[in-house]
């Protein structure tokens, strides 16, 4: 699982757009689908909901999203098939 991947979750998470999202961290929005999709492969569960206008956290995405702290660090509540 790579950070980067993990940072475009949490941009996409808050922004709620992949427009929105690839243009807030300067890369294409083909290329911040292709990584969310690749997040999704590798942890086995949809975290987006595709909409008309956006998307939407599921309930797989919810559990895994991240506590940021004060200094930085990122702290994942994850949830995989196995123990949902």
């Amino acid at each position: 699982m790579k950070l980067e991947y993990l940072n475009e979750f949490i941009t996409l998470s808050e922004t709620k757009n992949y427009s929105v999202c690839a243009d807030a961290l300067y890369i294409s929005q083909p290329s911040l689908t292709r990584h969310i999709q690749e997040l999704e492969k590798e942890l086995g569960v949809p975290l987006f909901e595709r909409a008309a206008r956006g998307v939407v956290l599921t309930e797989e995405g919810n559990l895994f999203i991240p506590l940021r702290k004060g200094t930085g660090r990122v702290i994942i509540r994850s949830a995989t098939p196995k123990n949902l």
